[in-house]
């Protein structure tokens, strides 16, 4: 065979394959079109547009991943509003630029987002939902009524701030003025300036509160046990020695009180600083046990060991250990349908 006949084989054969991978192609597109217009929720356009951009083999699932892409980027537009807490305080800013596809040796998009104090963040789509401007500020009330926690000693507030995020309303109170407290209150004056009777009390004891204030809280939880009986209390302080003072014995007994130790580090915080905890709920010290430098420890070897400290806010407790909280305490009241009942009235004189 001459040498123009095996070219023009040659020729022959590679259009012939072409054409027929081509056909198959096209094929496959088809197919997959099909399935995905099948899909509720999504449209013929997007799914075109999807399939164009991700090409052969056109698979459901890497198309169906960039159509969440596509619509991601048409939403997350420069200018879209996003309200964040940072210790406690809620800031306000808006995406400048995006979506990156890859920062940080990771896949996903990013955005970057500017606040008004001029510091910027890059979120994912993820986080841009979550910390959204318009999202819900309470729930709806026909699901209920809105379930109501207090922070005593809040100093950054990071509690009050993740029940908040769910949700819930929250009154923070503290003495001193620097703190991110809603309101700035010596708490022996308290009783009667709450706002509302909580259905959860969180206290920070850092160990310098006097006897009188640790008693006020006694005090106080139980008018509100007596109000509310599904009342869930946490007791947050530093490993230390409040743990052995006789009147941490009468609150214990008080309460029926349990606790567990977690360590700082297991949260993701590069310092092995130790907390206790103490809860009348034996479910959440038992979700919170395993969050301990010998079983979950984020850094492995070499992390820092410090020591309490307010100036570089080492004494603040992570926002994953307040999350786990939060999460664990409005899971519990929801299935037990506590937003179902009504609330108690601050003053039994009210109408």
């Amino acid at each position: 065979m001459s040498e123009d006949s095996k070219g023009a084989s040659s020729s022959d054969s590679e259009g012939a394959s072409s054409l027929e991978s081509s056909d198959e192609g096209s094929v496959l597109k088809q197919k997959a079109a099909i399935a995905l217009n099948g899909i509720p929720g999504f449209n013929s356009e997007e799914v075109d547009i999807a399939l164009d951009e991700v090409g052969p083999p056109f698979g459901l699932q890497t198309t169906m991943k960039h159509i969440n892409e596509l619509r991601h980027r048409s939403i997350m537009k420069n200018g879209f509003k996003i309200r964040r807490f940072f210790s406690g305080v809620e800031h306000e800013g808006s995406v400048v630029a995006g979506p990156s596809p890859e920062i940080e040796n990771t896949k996903l998009l990013h955005w970057l987002v500017k606040y008004k104090d001029g510091v910027t963040q890059t979120m994912t789509y993820d986080d841009l939902m979550r910390w959204r401007a318009n999202r819900p500020q309470l729930q709806e009330i026909c699901r209920g009524r809105p379930l109501q926690m207090l922070e005593f000693f809040c100093g950054s507030a990071v509690v009050s701030q993740e029940f908040s995020l769910l949700k819930w309303k929250t009154e923070s109170i503290n003495i001193v003025n620097w703190s991110n407290a809603i309101t700035i209150m010596d708490i022996r004056e308290l009783i009667d300036n709450l706002p509302f009777v909580p259905d959860f009390v969180f206290a920070s004891l850092q160990g310098e509160e006097n006897i009188f204030s640790f008693l006020q809280i006694i005090k106080i939880m139980e008018w509100v046990k007596e109000k509310h009986p599904h009342l869930i209390v946490v007791i947050e302080n530093p490993v230390g020695s409040l743990k052995k003072m006789p009147i941490m014995k009468t609150f214990t007994d008080r309460f029926g009180l349990t606790s567990t130790t977690v360590d700082f580090c297991a949260f993701g915080r590069d310092e092995k600083k130790s907390t206790m905890i103490w809860t009348n709920d034996w479910g959440l010290r038992t979700s919170l046990q395993e969050f301990t430098c010998k079983e979950n420890c984020q850094f492995g070897v070499g992390h820092h060991i410090r020591h309490v400290s307010d100036e570089n806010g080492v004494g603040v407790i992570p926002e994953p250990l307040a999350e786990e909280i939060a999460e664990y305490i409005n899971a519990k009241f929801v299935i037990d349908r506590i937003r179902k009942q009504k609330a108690a009235l601050v003053n039994d004189d009210e109408d």
